[in-house]
């Protein structure tokens, strides 16, 4: 345990100091280097690319190894707008887990136009607790996902601050191992083997933030549907509902807070790796991604975000949440209602685009984890 946690803060200190860009890989360029990257932004140029080790540690896949590629551009006529990043990374983590991922942000004719998603490949070992909330805290079984995942949401701006379109998204899961005599085992469960799932749906989002990686101040709400069926070309029939709110407030000088409502709700009979699940690296922190999971899950949260010093690189943040996973309306019990607790330091991994590193530490009920995680939660 101590190797890995040497080796967990030593590949910290590498990604946050150390930076290859597109420009500055020639002989000799080490001070340049070191002053481009601690003084300017790395995304103000039109073009070029970045080369990071890729570090993180969370509950679900302990430390993870790997390398990040960004690959940003604009368009000649919008180089005072935000720039389109393709992001592809791969790696391997301590639970045995590979994955290769490429998320994307594109903006077209100065952000009239904006298309994100990403297309990922894994090979992931998981814990499965159960479904609803009744389950024995003792009770898991485990089960190994080989699957690829494609999405894509188009949008376009109708007035300002506010874009509408659609989202497709598609997903080939087959699981490969289970645990002998487990409900998964016994393919007791929907989805059990498996399957695609493939959706679409209309997709609306309304954005004022002054930041899109570390914002304080500004609203976003992001309202999202997808339905699968027979003609979407999916194994499985159900519908997914998504509404994600925040609102970030600043407050004495560059001190902020900011607030999140999350749901999804889902109908239908949708595969049990495809339900709602509480918990994770941005919601919930603290617990197990999918410790407790259902078809229909809500969690609100607050975050109090310091202002940086030495230099605006350190900064810290405190948090606090609850959540709870249901499956109908009729039968949401509140006192299975989960509490999130915890706060960590904040590095400002770019002082401009104001992309910080988080070491958070989060308890739960019955639960206790950190996370070492590139951007806010939220």
């Amino acid at each position: 345990m101590k190797r890995f946690k040497f080796l967990i803060i030593f590949f910290i200190l590498f990604t946050c100091f150390k930076s290859i860009g597109q420009d500055t890989t020639k002989p000799g360029n080490v001070r340049r280097l070191w002053k481009e990257f601690f003084s300017d932004s790395i995304l103000e140029k039109k073009h070029g690319f970045i080369i990071n080790p890729l570090v993180y540690y969370t509950p679900e896949t302990r430390l993870a190894l790997g390398v990040s590629t960004v690959f940003y551009f604009r368009a000649k006529d919008d180089s005072a707008h935000r720039p389109s990043v393709i992001h592809p990374f791969f790696g391997g983590t301590q639970n045995h887990q590979i994955f290769a991922q490429a998320p994307f942000q594109l903006f077209f004719k100065k952000e009239k136009y904006y298309l994100y998603g990403e297309v990922s490949v894994y090979n992931y070992p998981y814990f499965f607790y159960g479904i609803g909330n009744g389950v024995p805290h003792s009770y898991f079984e485990e089960y190994t996902a080989r699957y690829s995942t494609c999405s894509l949401t188009i949008l376009k701006k109708i007035v300002p601050h506010l874009y509408a379109g659609f989202r497709i998204q598609v997903d080939d899961y087959n699981v490969i191992r289970k645990t002998p005599g487990g409900l998964l085992d016994q393919n007791l469960l929907t989805g059990s083997i498996g399957g695609v799932n493939s959706g679409i749906g209309p997709s609306f989002l309304y954005d004022t933030r002054n930041n899109i990686f570390s914002p304080t101040k500004g609203t976003y709400i992001q309202l999202a549907t997808w339905i699968n069926a027979k003609y979407t070309f999916s194994n499985y029939t159900y519908g997914s509902y998504v509404l994600d709110a925040r609102k970030y407030v600043p407050w004495h000088k560059n001190d902020a807070f900011g607030f999140q409502f999350y749901t999804n709700l889902m109908t239908g009979n949708p595969p049990f790796y495809q339900l709602s699940m509480l918990g994770g690296t941005t919601r919930m922190r603290g617990y197990y991604q999918g410790r407790y999971r259902d078809k229909n899950y809500m969690t609100a949260q607050a975050e109090y975000r310091s202002g940086f010093i030495l230099k605006n690189r350190l900064g810290f943040a405190l948090f606090a949440g609850a959540g709870l996973v249901f499956n109908q309306f009729k039968n949401i019990d509140f006192l299975y209602l989960k509490p999130s607790l915890g706060g960590g330091l904040r590095l400002r991994f770019d002082r401009n685009e104001k992309i910080n590193f988080r070491i958070d530490v989060a308890i739960g009920y019955k639960a206790f984890n950190t996370y070492f995680v590139l951007s806010e939660a939220f």
